[in-house]
């Protein structure tokens, strides 16, 4: 008798405790990619390079 894999009803695929837990994880995956964007967004203002003049010295020379 040839093996029979079983099917997604065997597994119970459609269940309501199958469907909480899908909900579940995807809301987890939802949250850590909020997670992601906020942190690299942290790290992308930080690593923003700010330039700024400012006088280190002056020289003032006369011809005589």
């Amino acid at each position: 008798q040839p093996a029979r894999f079983p099917t997604r009803l065997d597994i119970g695929g459609n269940t309501p405790s199958c469907n909480e837990k899908r909900r579940s994880l995807f809301d987890a995956q939802d949250h850590m990619d909020r997670q992601r964007e906020a942190l690299i967004a942290n790290i992308e203002g930080k690593l923003e390079q700010q330039r700024s003049a400012s006088v280190l010295f002056t020289v003032d020379w006369r011809l005589v």
